[in-house]
């Protein structure tokens, strides 16, 4: 599944985890992840 979506902060990848939510589908299972070097983006897909 692809998303795309406006902004560039940790909103989006809240976002993104909502919509997963809402297809039955749990972050969790993400093996891989292609992202830019945003602080931003690094810290909240660690977490």
């Amino acid at each position: 599944m692809g998303h795309a979506t406006d902004g560039k902060g940790m909103d989006t990848l809240k976002r993104f985890k909502e919509l997963l939510a809402l297809r039955g589908a749990d972050a969790d299972q993400i093996e891989e992840i292609c992202c830019d070097m945003s602080p931003a983006y690094i810290r909240d897909i660690e977490d």
